[in-house]
This record gives C-alpha cells, structure tokens and sequence, in this order.
C-alpha cells in the first residue's frame, strides 16, 4: 500500500459549461419571492369607478361597432390610467378594425 503523501492530489475543478441553470435559479427565485410584492402594490392602485365605466362605454361602443366612439372612450381611460394594460389592448383593437394600424 502506498503512503497517503505519495499520491499526488489533482485539484477538482467544478466549472459550469453553461450558465442557464443560473439564470433559471434566478428567474425562479425572482418569480418565487418578488411577485407577491409586485401584485399587492398593483392590486392596491385600482383604477377608480370612473375609469371602470368608461372603459365599459367603450367596449359597448365596440359591440355596437361604433369604432370612433370606442377609440374615443379608450384614449380617455388611458389619460385616467395610463397602465391600463386593457384599454391598451381594446385600443388597438379599435384602431385595427378602423385600420388605422
């Protein structure tokens, strides 16, 4: 048996050949911890009820096929509320229909 000092120690090297499991670590731990934050600071700024029903009279424009009025009715949600992600939605729809895009 050989002595312990006589064999010689090769250094282990740990090397990722990719960094995408860090960054599905990171997105993962991101999606899994900072979400909560991000929803209750949006859910708190709910857009007030006069937004809600105008937002209402341009998707009844819409149906109706009243396209000035739906892109009217949107525009101003989106001065009220200009994060509307749905009126930025319905815009557009509006604005396609009227091939305005």
């Amino acid at each position: 048996m050989r002595n312990l000092l006589e064999i010689p120690i090769v250094p282990i090297r740990f090397r990722l050949r990719c960094r995408w499991p860090l960054l599905a670590l990171f997105l993962f731990s991101l999606a899994a911890f900072g979400t909560p934050a991000v929803l209750s600071a949006a859910q708190k700024s709910k857009p007030p009820a006069q937004v809600e029903e105008i937002y209402a009279q341009g998707m009844q424009a819409l149906q109706r096929g009243d396209l000035p009025a739906a892109e009217t009715a949107f525009n101003k949600v989106l001065r009220l509320a200009p994060s509307s992600a749905e009126a930025h939605n319905s815009l557009g729809w509006a604005l396609q229909a009227e091939g305005k895009l």
